[in-house]
């Protein structure tokens, strides 16, 4: 059992609209994720069952293909920070190889990512690294106009019991138990913390966090906080960006693509976007309070 950092991030509508497919959309939305897996490059897929599925299958068919795409980015990410931490060049960045003040006291370079469904579990000692990898995920679908949200904690976390068989005939059976207390509170976080949005930090990873990336963070209104959620992602702080903007200048860019996703929604998820949006003034306000820039240079995923 590790003691570890652990996030949470879910697709948000996935599920309700797959459900709303036909059993003819259906049908086709599975026969091309099917083609898709045995493939590398999901979006560049040709197939009949694309083609021909409609609107609808066309633009979850690209909804999943953009998540397991920042999946992977994601854990790649981190599988490279784990690699790093025994190397020469972790140790000339001034950062020790074992755990620091906070860091987890798990098993140095052991991660673990679980893909489940429409939704990804991430565990990690180094709480910089996963919140590095996390909020580029969640921050890179939300930029491509797919709405996503999360929750990050510390705890624990167990893994075993793995196995895989399958036979000819296309019958598998297939064994990931996973559970500990840093599952169950990046779930809760992810669940029961505000609405909207944004990735909601439990308070067990609140100290840690805000230590490390003081201007990532930004504590949660009292009303919205509880026993599940303390502090939330500054989405407009400019490391969680592929190119570097000035601190809060990307507003905008969130404002129309919260726009362009509000207007396809349902009327009962209309909240969601309204919680975003307040959550973004609390944001704008933070950054426009500070003069200094972050303590964190984010340069992109490694290559």
């Amino acid at each position: 059992m590790l003691s570890v950092y652990v996030v949470f991030l879910d697709l948000l509508g996935f599920a309700s609209a797959v459900t709303s497919l036909n059993p003819e959309e259906e049908a086709s939305l599975l026969a091309v994720l099917e083609q898709s897996a045995q493939i590398d490059g999901y979006e560049h897929l040709e197939s009949p069952a694309l083609r021909y599925g409609g609107a609808r299958v066309q633009h979850l068919f690209h909804v999943y293909s953009k998540f397991r795409k920042k999946a992977r980015d994601a854990t790649k990410y981190i599988a490279q920070c784990a690699a790093l931490r025994s190397t020469h060049v972790w140790k000339e960045s001034g950062r020790t190889a074992g755990p620091s003040t906070w860091e987890m006291p798990g098993e140095d370079g052991k991660y673990r990512s679980i893909v489940f469904s429409d939704s990804i579990f991430l565990a990690f000692n180094d709480v910089e690294a996963l919140l590095v990898a996390a909020s580029q995920f969640l921050v890179g679908l939300l930029n491509e106009g797919i709405p996503v949200r999360g929750g990050l904690a510390a705890g624990s976390f167990a893994a075993f019991d793995w196995g895989f068989s399958a036979s000819p005939d296309g019958s598998f059976r297939a064994l990931s138990p996973f559970l500990g207390s840093g599952v169950v509170r990046a779930y809760y976080a992810e669940s029961r913390g505000p609405e909207g949005l944004r990735l909601i930090i439990h308070p067990s990873a609140a100290a840690a966090v805000t230590h490390l990336v003081p201007g990532g963070v930004i504590p949660l209104p009292d009303e919205q906080t509880s026993l599940s959620a303390s502090h939330e992602l500054n989405l407009l702080w400019w490391p969680w960006y592929d190119m570097p903007y000035p601190y809060g200048e990307n507003r905008h860019e969130l404002d129309r693509v919260l726009k362009s996703i509000r207007a396809s929604a349902p009327p009962k998820a209309l909240s969601k976007y309204d919680a975003t949006d307040q959550a973004l003034d609390r944001m704008q306000a933070v950054a426009a309070e500070r003069h200094s820039p972050p303590v964190l240079k984010w340069e992109g995923y490694p290559t």
